[in-house]
């Protein structure tokens, strides 16, 4: 779906969700304000935490080695 999608599948479509190349419903767990705040929450820590690991490596926000 997501490739049909890429390859103008839904030309017209914006803001929908869709399984098997049709709108579909969405699940009350992804209507979820508390779980939207969770998945951020848990997003930012996990970004937080490479970070972290990529300055303890010397390299900056792209990943690779800082240059001199």
């Amino acid at each position: 779906t997501i490739l049909w999608l890429a390859r103008g599948g839904a030309p017209d479509a914006t803001g929908q969700y869709f399984a098997r190349r049709k709108t579909a419903s969405l699940t009350p767990a992804a209507q979820s304000d508390a779980g939207a705040a969770r998945l951020w929450r848990i997003s930012e820590e996990l970004l937080a935490g490479i970070q972290d690991q990529a300055r303890r490596r010397g390299c900056g926000t792209s990943g690779r080695p800082d240059e001199a």
